[in-house]
C-alpha cells in the first residue's frame, strides 16, 4: 500500500463543494478501507482527528499563495507520502521528486466564465489551474464534462486526465421534520434551490421563472433560496427587492447540512437554474431525498441526473416556467421522478468513489509525466 497525504485545508477554511467533497471522500476511507494509509494535512489543531497532520498557519497567512512555495512542500518531504493529492488546484510547488501528484480540479469556471470571479481570483486561478494539471502524475476531475474541458484546454495532458464520479454521505436520504421548515418559515408548498448566490448559478432566470409560473398559475407555493451570499449578486438583490411575489420567497441564508434532507424532501420541487457545474452536488442531494428535479441541461448535470429529472434551457425564462408548471401540475409524472430519483441517486456510490482512488494511488508509479 501507498502512503498518501491529502491536501485537506478545505475541511478548515470553508462550507462549500470542495469541503464537503473531502468530507465524503474521507468518509469512504474510513468507511471501507480503514487500513489504507491516508493522511490529511490540516490548518485547525481544535478539529484535528487521527491522522491527521497539522501545519500550523498564521491568521493572515492561510490564503497566501506563497505558502505552496515554502510549507506545504517542507511538510511534504518530511512525512515523504508516496503519493500527494492537491484539490484546490493551488500548487504546491517543489514537491519532492519520489512524490507523485494528484490534481483535482472540479471546475474550470475561471478559464469558461472567467466574468462570473472576481477579476483577481480569476487571474490567478488561471495561472494555478494550468501549474496544476502540467505537473501533475494524474489529473482528476468530477465527471466527463470537466475532464473534456480540461482536454480543451490543455490538450497536452489528455493522457493523464481521469474522471471519478464523488457520491455524498451514507445516510442523506427522505426524511420528514416539520420542526426545520418552522425553523425557516416555511409555511405552504414550495420549491426549493440550494446554491451559493453568484452568477454562475443564474439565479435570475430563477426568480424571473418564478414570477411568470405565479401569475399564469396564481398559486400560493413559495420559492425557498438555500444557501449563502457570493459575489457579485447586487444584480440579484436588486430583481429579489422588486419581484411581484418577494412575500413568497424564503432566503434561509446557510443551511446546517443535517437541516438539508427535511428541506429537499419537503418540497415539491428542486429547481438548479446553473449555467455550469463540475459535478452539482446539491442535484444528487435532492435525488437522494427523492425530490422531483427540474435542471439545466448544460455541462456535467446530465451526468448527474440521468433519465431522472426534468431538464430546460437555462437561457430560457419562459421554458423553466413551463417546467416548472408541468411538474407542479401533473402528480403522475412527480410520483415517476421521485422513484427514478432514487435509482440514479444509487450510481454514485461512496464505496466506489473510494476504491476508484485507490485505485489511482495504487498504478501512481505507472502515470509519471
Amino acid at each position: 500500500m501507498k502512503k498518501i497525504l491529502i491536501n485537506a485545508e478545505p475541511l478548515d477554511r470553508q462550507k462549500a463543494g470542495i469541503h464537503y467533497y473531502i468530507s465524503f471522500l474521507r468518509q469512504a476511507f474510513q468507511t471501507y478501507f480503514p487500513d489504507y494509509p491516508v493522511y490529511y494535512l490540516r490548518e485547525d489543531q481544535q478539529d484535528l482527528l487521527p491522522r491527521d497532520v497539522y501545519m500550523p498557519s498564521k491568521e493572515s497567512f492561510r490564503r497566501d499563495p506563497l505558502k505552496h512555495f515554502i510549507r506545504i512542500p517542507r511538510y511534504v518531504a518530511r512525512h515523504q507520502p508516496d503519493v500527494y493529492v492537491e484539490l484546490t488546484h493551488f500548487g504546491p510547488f517543489n514537491l519532492p521528486s519520489c512524490t507523485r501528484r494528484i490534481s483535482i480540479i472540479h471546475d474550470l469556471t475561471p478559464l469558461k466564465f472567467p466574468e462570473h470571479h472576481p477579476f483577481f481570483s480569476a487571474f490567478f486561478q488561471r495561472f494555478f489551474i494550468r501549474h496544476s494539471v502540467r505537473h501533475a502524475d494524474v489529473v482528476v476531475a468530477n465527471s466527463k464534462n470537466t475532464r473534456d474541458d480540461i482536454i480543451a484546454f490543455y490538450p497536452e495532458v489528455s493522457e493523464k486526465t481521469i474522471y471519478i464520479y464523488p457520491a455524498i454521505e451514507a445516510g442523506f436520504s427522505k426524511k420528514q421534520d416539520l420542526a426545520v421548515l418552522r425553523k425557516y418559515n416555511i409555511h405552504k408548498k414550495y420549491i426549493i434551490s440550494l446554491s451559493t448566490l453568484e452568477p454562475r448559478k443564474n439565479m435570475k432566470t430563477l426568480l424571473a421563472a418564478f414570477a411568470q409560473f405565479k401569475e399564469q398559475k396564481n398559486t400560493e407555493h413559495l420559492l425557498v433560496l438555500a444557501g449563502k451570499g457570493g459575489w457579485k449578486n447586487k444584480g440579484f438583490l436588486r430583481m429579489l427587492e422588486k419581484h411581484p411575489y418577494r412575500k413568497d420567497i424564503v432566503l434561509t441564508g446557510y443551511v446546517e447540512r443535517a437541516s438539508l434532507p427535511a428541506l429537499y424532501s419537503g418540497a415539491e420541487s428542486f429547481v438548479f437554474p446553473s449555467y455550469y457545474e463540475g459535478f452539482g452536488f446539491p442535484v444528487l442531494e435532492a435525488l437522494s431525498c427523492e425530490t422531483p428535479c427540474i435542471v439545466s441541461e448544460v455541462s456535467s448535470l446530465p451526468e448527474v441526473g440521468g433519465n431522472a429529472v426534468l431538464y430546460f434551457n437555462p437561457d430560457s425564462v419562459t421554458d423553466l416556467a413551463a417546467k416548472i408548471e408541468r411538474l407542479l401540475s401533473d402528480d403522475a409524472l412527480r410520483e415517476k421522478l421521485r422513484k427514478e430519483s432514487l435509482m440514479q441517486a444509487r450510481k454514485f456510490n461512496l464505496q466506489k468513489f473510494g476504491q476508484d482512488f485507490i485505485n489511482i494511488f495504487e498504478n501512481a508509479d505507472k502515470k509519471k509525466s
